[in-house]
């Protein structure tokens, strides 16, 4: 699938101007795969097992999560595509504060991250666990890792946007590459400690190895509410819901080893893209689109609708000849997620 220069170059103009339209959607989706690099963007996690509960540990939680989204954001205007934990393994999808959960979502970033060319940590926030972990995995792939702030205020720690980017790149120079074996482990066992929900930090690199030699499977389900023409507050509410869902269908994959893509549940947050906006909604797609072609199959969650977006998605991956299967759930219990969600976020469900 390759686009005639004219093509590319009309793309690459749609985007600086900022006139994108669905028509562009899978042309552009072929570009970006193409054209842009896949990018590990590394900022504290903000939903780290690590942070203490409390009224301040909740409001680091928020700021590192809206910083993460600014990160991303700033990726995107960078040409890149960009992977990143905190927008995506949110704890709607798999719990921080469960070890297995915890394991699995450090795990499957991981193992996206084997996919990237390239390393950016954003410095404004300083370097946490998280970061470390992916700068010696960036050190074992020899990934080119950069350093950017955002030149936001410091709300903790009291250092200016130069003396995180100097800390950063110190970090960048004493971290030590992990070992060239590491990631070469037998899965049988990993296999085993899926399924009765065992995983131990001990386990995360064995089951990054896991998760790449597996199955890779891109999610389909509803973001956008069915009718926008409605009640506003019940259009929101649906929104609310097809988040969770789409965090349950995440999860539903996770769980049973399989490495997942789901966009809608990425590129939505606040701070990264708006959906209501048609050239960013098409820029959202068309990335998310972008970052399935190691997909090996998609699977359509339909138990809430199969939205525009959904068709879009499944005719891609036609084009792309990779199989699409149809899921339904009995029962999806999102007020599990939600939950957890509310201490963490501060999200609702209505």
């Amino acid at each position: 699938m390759n686009l005639s220069p004219d093509r590319q170059a009309e793309l690459d103009g749609k985007i600086t101007n900022r006139t994108l339209t669905e028509v562009d959607i899978l042309d552009l989706a072929v570009h970006l795969h193409h054209a842009r690099p896949r990018t590990a963007v590394l900022v504290p996690d903000p939903f780290s097992a690590d942070i203490p509960v409390g009224a301040v540990a909740i409001l680091r939680s928020k700021l590192a999560f809206s910083f993460a989204c600014a990160a991303v954001n700033d990726s995107l205007v960078h040409g890149e595509l960009p992977l990143c934990k905190g927008v995506k393994y949110l704890p709607e999808v798999l719990q921080p504060n469960v070890v297995h959960q915890n394991v699995l979502a450090k795990a499957a970033f991981f193992a996206e991250m084997l996919q990237a060319r390239k390393a950016v940590v954003y410095a404004d926030l300083g370097i946490d666990n998280h970061i470390r972990e992916a700068l010696a995995l960036a050190k074992t792939l020899k990934l080119p890792v950069e350093v950017r702030v955002l030149r936001l205020p410091d709300f903790w720690g009291g250092k200016d946007y130069l003396d995180r980017m100097d800390e950063a790149k110190q970090a960048i120079l004493s971290i030590k590459a992990l070992p060239k074996s590491i990631l070469s482990r037998s899965t049988a066992r990993i296999a085993a400690k899926l399924a009765k929900q065992s995983l131990t930090a001990a386990d995360l690199w064995a089951m990054v190895a896991y998760f790449r030699d597996g199955t890779h499977v891109v999610v389909e389900s509803p973001f956008a509410p069915s009718n926008t023409d409605r009640n506003k507050s019940i259009t929101n509410m649906e929104a609310k819901i097809n988040h969770y869902y789409g965090c349950f269908a995440l999860n539903y994959h996770l769980m049973r080893g399989e490495l997942a893509y789901a966009s809608h549940t990425k590129y939505t947050h606040t701070g990264i893209l708006d959906d209501t906006i048609p050239h960013e909604r098409t820029l959202g797609i068309a990335a998310g689109l972008a970052e399935t072609f190691m997909g090996h199959k998609t699977v359509v969650h339909e138990d809430r609708q199969v939205s525009g977006g959904m068709k879009k998605g499944i005719a891609f991956a036609e084009k792309l000849g990779r199989p699409v299967e149809r899921k339904r759930h009995a029962e999806w219990p999102y007020e599990f997620f939600v939950a957890d969600a509310d201490f963490w976020i501060g999200l609702h469900c209505p």
